[in-house]
């Protein structure tokens, strides 16, 4: 298991959890992890411990994605979630996004026309930050942009689709043109 810089700003009771390596058995546990997501690609456990970590453990279809890299990559972003440890085509554990998905907030209508606003310009601002790093999301969707209504910011999640690649001033406007697009598809309060 690599631990990260950021692993040391953990409390020392949940950096014991994770002294040594991760094992399917251990997320098994119900009274460390609790089991929130079981995907086609990767299976999400909270740690019971501290709200804030989420752990991912990857299925063989996603042990090539591309979120430890990306995620390594990108930590300066404070829109990015820290990356605490990892275990290459196993398993890493990462800052929990706060809030909601906006695609949830959507269907919830709990979207307000200025939460859209500030959103929008903070998503702009994380994908030129993003691409600019030399990364490009091939899998863009409304599920991937959490919006915690309280601090009023927003989170992007899910790093398995990102590639390094040349940067180009259209991938701004064509993640843009695609956002504005998903939106148009629900009432806005």
């Amino acid at each position: 298991m690599i631990k990260t810089q950021s692993f040391q700003q953990l409390p020392a009771d949940v950096q014991k959890l994770f002294e040594e390596p991760i094992t399917l058995e251990m997320l098994y546990n119900p009274d460390q992890f609790a089991l929130r997501t079981l995907g086609n690609r990767a299976s999400i456990y909270e740690v019971i411990s501290c709200e804030d970590l989420i752990v991912k453990w990857y299925n063989p279809k996603g042990r090539r994605d591309f979120d430890i890299p990306a995620l390594l990559d990108l930590q300066d972003i404070d829109q990015i979630p820290k990356l605490y440890c990892y275990q290459e085509d196993t398993y890493l554990v990462m800052q929990k996004a706060k809030g909601k998905s906006v695609d949830q907030l959507l269907k919830e209508n709990a979207l307000k026309e200025s939460d859209l606003t500030d959103l929008r310009k903070q998503y702009e601002d994380v994908v030129l930050a993003v691409i600019q790093k030399g990364y490009y999301d091939w899998d863009f969707k409304l599920e991937h942009i959490f919006w915690d209504s309280i601090d009023r910011r927003i989170m992007l999640i899910d790093f398995g689709a990102y590639s390094k690649d040349h940067y180009h001033e259209t991938f701004v406007t064509k993640r843009l043109e695609d956002f504005d697009e998903q939106l148009r598809f629900y009432p806005v309060r």
